[in-house]
This record gives structure tokens, C-alpha cells and sequence, in this order.
């Protein structure tokens, strides 16, 4: 874009922005305002792209090239909005009515054991074997009987990990 150009993308930005904003907010103010700003911008960029075609023409016109424009942009973030939506709800059907039935209480305890699997195997080796015991693979009731402060602290570290990893992990206590 050369300088006599740009002058007059300036100039036609200029006169019309206020009033190409007031149409989409009359228009389309049911959308979110960073809705409403793309629109914007793509009309800006659509006017630098052909300028050449839009500079002769009258005023009136030329804020008619950038309202259909405008148009053009808002029915095409629609309908992409729209299609996103019922893309994201028959993935949510699928998951809902093949992966979460009530009849099938195992799949509902494999996860939690992959979700717990997971979260262990965030904690070393010693933060394990802090709370569980020498054999940190599964979860003991024999506590030793006399421990120093150093494996209280080891564990209440430990413990506190996982109580972490737990809440990261979407498990609550």
C-alpha cells in the first residue's frame, strides 16, 4: 500500500468507525464486546485490502461496502460459533450415554484408579514409602510404633503433596 493509499484508508477509517460501531452495537450488541472488536478489525483489514476499489466511491456508499462487509464477518463468527457448539455438545452426548452410564459402575472405577495411579506416581519414591510404609505399592495399617521428627515431617510433607496433586487432579479430600 503506497502513502496516497494509506491517507485514504486513514480517512475512510476516520469518518466511518464510529458509525460502523454504533451499527454492529444496535445490530449485534447481544455479542461480546471482543466479538463485536474482531468484527471490527476484520472490516479495517478487509478496507487496507481494497482500498483501491473503495477510495473512489461516494461516502455513502463506502459505508455501505463496510457494513455489508461488517455483516459478512458477523454471519460467518456466528455460524463458526454455532458449528463449535453442536460439535461440542454431540461430543459431550457421546461421552455421556457411551462412557458415563449408570450401568457400568466399573468404567466410573477405572478412571478414579487411573486419576489415583496418576497422582501417586507424582510422589518419589520416599514421600511413598513416608506414608505407606516400606511397601509403597499398597497401603498399609502398620505404623511404626516409635517415630522421629524427621518422619513426621517426611510424612506431613508427603502428605501434603499429595493433598495437592489430589486437587490438581480433581479429587477432592
Amino acid at each position: 500500500m503506497n502513502t496516497k493509499e494509506k491517507k485514504e484508508c486513514e480517512k475512510i477509517y476516520e469518518e466511518n468507525k464510529e458509525r460502523l460501531k454504533w451499527f454492529l452495537l444496535k445490530h449485534y450488541g447481544w455479542m461480546d464486546n471482543d466479538d463485536i472488536f474482531d468484527i471490527m478489525q476484520e472490516t479495517w483489514k478487509s478496507l487496507s485490502e481494497n482500498i483501491k476499489k473503495v477510495s473512489p466511491w461516494e461516502e455513502k456508499s463506502q459505508f455501505a461496502w463496510l457494513v455489508t462487509v461488517a455483516k459478512n464477518r458477523a454471519i460467518d463468527m456466528m455460524r463458526y460459533s454455532d458449528r463449535k457448539n453442536k460439535l461440542d455438545e454431540k461430543v459431550q452426548n457421546l461421552y455421556d450415554t457411551e462412557y458415563r452410564t449408570p450401568q457400568n459402575p466399573v468404567q466410573d472405577i477405572a478412571v478414579e484408579r487411573a486419576t489415583a495411579l496418576d497422582i501417586m506416581s507424582k510422589l518419589s519414591r520416599k514421600e511413598r514409602e513416608a506414608l505407606f510404609g516400606e511397601d509403597s505399592n499398597v497401603p498399609t495399617s502398620d505404623a511404626k510404633e516409635v517415630r522421629d521428627n524427621s518422619s513426621v515431617c517426611k510424612t506431613y510433607r508427603a502428605r501434603k503433596k499429595l493433598r495437592k496433586h489430589m486437587k490438581e487432579g480433581g479429587m477432592d479430600e
